[in-house]
């Protein structure tokens, strides 16, 4: 039986589609008598000796997959099934002369349905995407003579057209101003061209806290040459700035719905879909996947319409002749085993766990990144009938694990000749940064958030400031200070002058709190309306409760920010051309999919860093412009303080400060000193009016 499920396999690869569907339904004929006795002599056995043999069940399931792949022959070529069987002699000569036929009888049907009226209406047998898969499938597994690659032109253009993108998109995703090419084709070149950037780098080493000031030192390595130059300062700022805490970059078969093996494109997908496609970071990474794919299956893409092939040798020049034979493409290899069609292998690029060191002195926090891995993983796909899709399977083939272990042994060294691989390690580094940074950030915050609600309610007389209540109370301690009674107020000439002043003092007060309510917002888990509830009750229960809606929020934010980091999307968000040439060779007939793994994976932190070789430039984040997305608390602690002195608390202890502007007197009625005689008196306000400003 396995012998049978086998012959129809090979015959799928290697035949056309009439024979391949001709060669199937044979082996379902066969099949289905196979099962049938081999279910009468299970039976027997099971009877005789009580064991239930597996044998059916297998059998059942190997029959199922032919008989799907062969419905899906029949969708895919209609005509096919209005063949009669043949002898093999003849099915061999009938394969040679029926090649054109099924992709030419497709082509006419299409324009017969589009030029004729009585076909308008009907359903198509094919549409023209169905029909340009057809032909391209036919081509590319070698049934179909397209030796002027017209087929692939117009399945180009076709695909293109169909999402809407032009051959323009295409070409600019393919020529990255950072990487040198001569007419298209790759330049062998060591360096990467970085414009007008002048302040280059070619190493990250880590970054230093101040706990005093809340400044940022990044230590960097400044590049001494363009040959040692692999980022910039603006990669720096733009990661930082952006809060980019990695990226997951693939190469994959684009979505379509019909089983076809192979495609003329492949499908970008990027996390987090907000960094844009034309960053140079996301280029960082297409480039270094598209070199490994041309090195991997032999073939170079030349980078402008119609995507020319050819031998990868000119990519490898630059390389010494004992790294040449490393990187040996896999069909070279003398362990490579041929593939009759319906794989395909998946290579990434995978940086490894990064260990972290951390040290303290003087009230510096130095944070140092050790030494990691960057490694070329594979894993074979198999093409799955039931699904039409490709799907990995656990059984590596050897070449390709020879391949991808020569290429891991050796990364570094050949990152040296091309720059753009030591460059995904440089910014996995400065991924690795930020997220460190983001990481001391909120607990920077969380630490300000326990602070804040850990301390009683502040000593207000109320809140708003500037409440009619809080005004008539300003106005009595002001009259009882002058020795005047309430009940008097009316004999005062200035006294409607006076509250107007002292209104508009309150609302100036109550402006810039409510201000400093708001910036501390958004720098802190803490909403605007918990600090408000916070200041307008004073009980205990009161402060517990704020407690534990702070506390909530707080566990709110990291529970955003974790989804944020695990929750990657695949896809992008914005409207731009997603694909890219395929990186084929039509000797071969193996396909290569991946991509890039960057996302940070940080080992427990350590203490006592290992000690740094060479001179690196100390970079200070802060000052006049400071990234904001990693603001290092400095900028809370200052708010904090901001809002503890003006609502009278200690941001040092528990106790109260002073009432913050109001009088802490009741007004009531006070000493009646009133001047004989009723002559109109006058206020004299002194230091009893609200503050104007809040420092």
């Amino acid at each position: 039986m396995g012998n049978v499920i086998a012959l129809g396999y090979v015959c799928k690869s290697i035949f056309s589609p009439v024979v391949q569907f001709t060669m199937l339904k044979m082996c379902l004929s066969i099949g289905f008598e196979l099962i049938k006795l081999m279910k009468i002599r299970t039976r027997r056995l099971e009877k005789e000796h009580g064991l239930e043999l597996p044998f059916a069940k297998v059998m059942s399931l190997a029959l199922t997959e032919t008989c799907i792949e062969t419905i899906n022959r029949a969708r895919q070529f209609p005509l096919a099934n209005y063949f009669p069987m043949f002898t093999s002699s003849d099915s061999i000569y009938f394969d040679c002369v029926n090649s054109n036929l099924m992709a030419y009888f497709t082509v006419y049907l299409n324009m017969k349905s589009m030029e004729e009226p009585e076909f308008e209406g009907r359903e198509q047998l094919f549409t023209v995407m169905h029909r340009d898969h057809v032909l391209l499938d036919g081509s590319w597994m070698g049934w179909l003579k397209d030796e002027s690659n017209e087929i692939r032109f117009m399945f180009i253009d076709q695909c293109l057209r169909e999402k809407g993108w032009t051959i323009y998109q295409v070409e600019s995703l393919m020529t990255w101003d950072m990487i040198t090419r001569d007419d298209g084709w790759l330049s062998p070149s060591n360096t990467l061209n970085f414009k007008s950037e002048k302040r280059l780098y070619s190493g990250v080493r880590g970054f230093i806290f101040d706990t005093e000031s809340g400044d940022i030192n990044l230590e960097l390595v400044p590049a001494t040459s363009l040959q040692d130059a692999y980022f910039s300062w603006g990669d720096v700022d733009y990661i930082l700035k952006n809060g980019i805490r990695g990226i997951f970059f693939s190469l994959d078969p684009p979505d379509h719905p019909y089983p076809f093996n192979f495609h003329t494109f492949q499908q970008i997908r990027v996390g987090p879909t907000d960094v844009p496609i034309h960053s140079d970071i996301v280029m960082t990474f297409l480039h270094a996947d598209y070199l490994l794919k041309m090195i991997s299956s032999g073939v170079e893409v030349n980078s402008y319409y119609p995507f020319h092939t050819r031998d990868v040798s000119n990519i490898l020049e630059i390389l010494p002749e004992r790294l040449r034979a490393v990187l040996s493409p896999i069909h070279h290899r003398d362990n490579y085993v041929p593939d009759l069609g319906g794989s395909a292998h998946r290579f990434w690029i995978d940086c490894e766990e990064i260990p972290t060191y951390t040290s303290e002195r003087g009230g510096k926090i130095s944070y140092t990144l050790g030494k990691f891995d960057t490694k070329v993983k594979t894993m074979k796909m198999l093409y799955n009938s039931l699904t039409g899709q490709l799907e990995d399977d656990e059984h590596a083939g050897s070449s390709e694990s020879e391949f991808a272990n020569a290429f891991s042994k050796h990364y570094e060294e050949i990152s040296q000749y091309f720059p753009v691989l030591r460059r995904v390690s440089e910014l996995y580094k400065l991924f690795t940064i930020c997220t460190l940074l983001i990481s001391l950030k909120e607990r920077l915050n969380d630490m300000s958030s326990q602070k804040l609600i850990s301390l009683p309610r502040p000593n207000l007389d109320a809140y708003p400031l500037n409440s009619s209540s809080e005004i008539d109370k300003v106005m009595r301690s002001i009259l009882t200070t002058n020795g005047i009674s309430w009940s008097d107020r009316h004999k005062v000439s200035n006294y409607s002058s006076t509250e107007k002043e002292v209104t508009s003092n309150l609302n100036r007060n109550q402006s810039q709190l409510a201000q400093l309510i708001n910036e501390i917002s958004e720098h802190t888990p803490i909403t605007s309306q918990e600090l408000q509830e916070w200041l307008v009750q004073d009980n205990s229960l009161t402060i517990d409760n704020i407690e534990t809606r702070a506390s909530r929020a707080i566990a709110n934010n990291k529970l955003r920010v974790l989804k944020a980091i695990l929750e990657t999307e695949t896809q992008p968000k914005q409207n731009s051309c997603l694909f890219v040439p395929s990186a084929y060779s039509q000797d071969t007939g193996r396909r290569i999919f991946g991509g890039v793994n960057a996302l940070p994976r940080i080992s427990q932190i350590q203490q006592a860093p290992p000690p740094w070789s060479g001179s690196s430039q100390n970079v200070r984040l802060g000052g006049s412009a400071p990234p904001a997305t990693i603001s290092s608390g400095g900028n809370s602690s200052r708010l904090f303080r901001s809002f503890f002195s003006y609502i009278g608390v200690s941001s040092s202890s528990s106790s109260s400060g002073s009432s913050g502007g109001s009088s802490s007197s009741s007004g009531g009625n006070g000493s009646s000193g009133s001047s004989s005689g009723g002559r109109p008196q006058t206020l004299r306000m002194s230091d009893q009016l609200p503050r104007n400003n809040i420092n």
